[in-house]
């Protein structure tokens, strides 16, 4: 033990001007605000964060130019503001010099330092900035109702044969089949798997066509429910499903229908109810896509990179089949709402590097190498898809910068 810490103490300066240790003091720990009450026999006591660190301990200098080295050090110590300490125990440390004595001592050609730091902080003042997530939730939210508004204005069977009705009620069918497909966004996390059971008390709303529109919206939430959720927290669960959503917005199952060339009052009814229904599914995936999106910790570059540019290529996409002005306007601030927020929060998150293994090894032995941490062979396998983490090819892999 006495020969590691010889080894592995480092030499003591201030300033760049070294010097020599005795011993040493250090004042620390918490900042408690001690309350007391009367007619209780207990406080309560009030953590107010760390303490600041002070420093207080002997040093000298020491040789046949020990006045020269000590009046460098008094010029270091007197030095306007903070600088570097390089203590042998605690490293390199931010510090103000405060209290400072100094005996010199002819005969054994030496000068004693009484020496005081401070740790020094950081100047911080409030700065104005916006919340970017709540943006971005605010306006899918907004988007949410364009879209039900816009449906409400299209819908409608009230007045038609029990045909136009019948032709609604299999078409929220065949949405709802698509969106419990276990294959989607992992259906069984968002709970979309179990709607279908839903149905009928779809049907009942036919004839209150924006009921109908938000009891449809309400199934959908997904970013409402988030707080709390086996959605936020955890990127490996939230990322996939907002990725699913996107995909599945696109989703040729879910385009608009090919519209009939002879029409009458009946079969163009059923084809705007049909377009309407389709449309509406599409925009709300959407919208959860985009509220989802804000609750994610965007900690990976690239993978936020991509997600993003899949959320906005699948709102333009929506954007080239509607004619409804704010529809639109909705659509495109949702857009510009999930592209701020996702760019401002990634903006300095760690990047993806490529590393190539100079021989078949084990992920825990890459992990050590290139973090120093064994434990984060796991994340290797996951990110590469590796088959078997003991034996890693030889070819290219993406690793976290940090």
């Amino acid at each position: 033990m006495a020969d590691f810490l010889k080894d592995n103490l480092r030499p003591a300066s201030f300033r760049g001007v070294a010097f020599q240790i005795e011993s040493t003091d250090l004042e620390t720990g918490r900042r408690i605000q001690v309350n007391e009450y009367p007619q209780r026999d207990k406080p309560y006591c009030a953590d107010m964060g760390k303490a600041t660190r002070n420093l207080k301990f002997e040093a000298f200098v020491i040789g046949p130019d020990y006045i020269n080295q000590a009046e460098n050090l008094l010029a270091a110590l007197e030095q306007r503001g903070s600088g570097t300490l390089v203590h042998p125990w605690f490293g390199s440390l931010k510090v103000n010099a405060t209290s400072c004595t100094v005996a010199f001592d002819k005969g054994l050609g030496y000068a004693r330092f009484s020496l005081n730091f401070v740790e020094s902080g950081e100047l911080a003042f409030p700065a104005a900035a916006q919340a970017t997530q709540a943006v971005s939730r605010a306006a899918a939210s907004a988007l949410e109702a364009q879209s039900v508004f816009s449906f409400a204005n299209v819908f409608k069977v009230v007045g038609f044969v029990n045909n136009v009705t019948d032709q609604a009620l299999s078409m929220y069918g065949t949405v709802l089949n698509v969106l419990g497909n276990p294959a989607f966004a992992l259906a069984s996390l968002t709970g979309y798997g179990s709607l279908l059971g839903n149905l009928n008390s779809l049907a009942a709303l036919f004839g209150n066509p924006l009921s109908l529109g938000w009891n449809f919206a309400g199934l959908l939430n997904l970013s409402g429910k988030a707080k709390g959720s086996g959605l936020t927290g955890s990127n490996a669960v939230a990322v996939p499903i907002v990725r699913g959503l996107t995909r599945m917005a696109t989703d040729p199952r879910l385009a608009a229908p090919t519209k009939p060339t002879f029409t009458t009052n009946t079969s163009n009814q059923i084809y705007n109810n049909h377009n309407a229904i389709k449309a509406n599914t599409r925009q709300l995936l959407i919208v959860q896509a985009v509220g989802l999106s804000s609750f994610l910790t965007a900690d990976v570059y690239d993978d936020t990179l991509a997600l993003k540019n899949e959320l906005a290529a699948a709102i333009d996409a929506e954007t080239l089949s509607i004619d409804d002005d704010d529809l639109y306007q909705a659509l495109m601030a949702a857009r510009k709402a999930m592209w701020h927020d996702l760019t401002e929060r990634s903006r300095n998150s760690a990047r993806l590097v490529t590393l190539t293994p100079v021989d078949v090894l084990p992920a825990l032995a890459i992990a050590y190498d290139y973090y120093e941490n064994a434990a984060r062979d796991l994340e290797i396998v996951a990110r590469n898809k590796i088959s078997n983490p003991g034996f890693v090819p030889v070819k290219p892999l993406r690793l976290l910068s940090v």
